[in-house]
């Protein structure tokens, strides 16, 4: 960004200022998000207690996401298939982060559509999302949780993202006692989080 702006600079009159900016602003919006990115590793690598950890219904909070997610750069299709109450103790923003990193993954390579499912098993609840897209190979359905990993295949072409997204989702899901992986499906890529499940009043 810097030896771009410099050349503009150099070359005023050859420059094309409306663009010269667009991609200044792209550049450094993505450099904000990887400084916020890192930071919130950085927390996580400490693994500092959480303190007074809330109810959280992961029905609500996919649901609002499914509402408010921003689709205008390409159509896409994000859908809910969950209406059931499906309660987990732990931190609001931090689930919130967790699942707009999985739904932000979802959309920089899902052809048509994405689907979330939230399901209340036993003492788990188990939410997915799942994308169209290239799907990921199974020898590399772990590595794509490290952090700065691209793929080889269609999947790891760069479409703004940190490459710490999952990183962060399996970090946060471990916080709060739960598990993220890949499941094999045979179109897109899946991955599913199980997080202990709160119990209701009624069953407490």
């Amino acid at each position: 960004m810097p030896a771009g702006l410099e050349v503009a600079l150099a070359y005023p009159e050859r420059t094309h200022w409306p663009a010269a900016v667009t991609t200044a602003a792209r550049q450094t919006r993505r450099l904000h998000a990887l400084a916020e990115d890192l930071l919130l590793l950085a927390r996580l690598d400490t693994r500092t207690p959480m303190s007074r950890p809330d109810t959280v219904d992961l029905t609500v909070l996919a649901l609002r996401l499914t509402e408010q997610y921003p689709l205008t750069e390409r159509p896409l299709t994000l859908t809910c298939d969950s209406t059931a109450p499906a309660h987990a103790h732990g931190n609001l923003d931090e689930y919130e982060r967790l699942l707009r990193n999985l739904v932000d993954n979802a959309a920089r390579h899902a052809a048509h559509r994405i689907q979330i499912t939230i399901r209340n098993q036993d003492a788990w609840v188990v939410l997915t999302v799942h994308d169209d897209g290239p799907g990921v190979p199974t020898e590399d359905a772990e590595r794509i949780f490290e952090r700065f990993v691209r793929l080889d295949d269609a999947r790891s072409r760069d479409h703004g993202g940190t490459g710490l997204g999952l990183a962060i989702a399996r970090d946060l899901a471990h916080r709060h006692r739960g598990t993220l992986t890949l499941t094999p499906r045979p179109l897109g890529a899946c991955f599913e989080l199980r997080l202990p499940r709160a119990p209701t009043p009624a069953e407490e």
